[in-house]
């Protein structure tokens, strides 16, 4: 879990190795639905997109992020957090 505390952040997932990736956000202890974000990077045409960046502002509030990876063992991608 990773805390986004009063500022926007920028997401980058990269990657490497993982089915997919399931982006939990929660705020006072409760999920904020419009914010949860699901990627799979592992389609049935094999041509699915391998980086993914989002945008998320945390002004005036702290989110508690969950990144929960989708795959098997030894599976893995890069996950880059940058404060604006």
């Amino acid at each position: 879990m990773v805390t986004f505390e009063d500022a926007p952040y920028h997401v980058t997932i990269q990657n490497d190795s993982l089915a997919g990736v399931f982006v939990l956000v929660t705020e006072n202890g409760r999920i904020r639905p419009d914010l949860v974000m699901r990627q799979f990077f592992k389609g049935p045409l094999g041509n699915t997109p391998q980086l993914t960046t989002f945008d998320l502002d945390a002004t005036g509030t702290v989110f508690e992020v969950t990144f929960i990876p989708l795959g098997g063992i030894d599976t893995s991608a890069n996950v880059i957090i940058q404060k604006q």
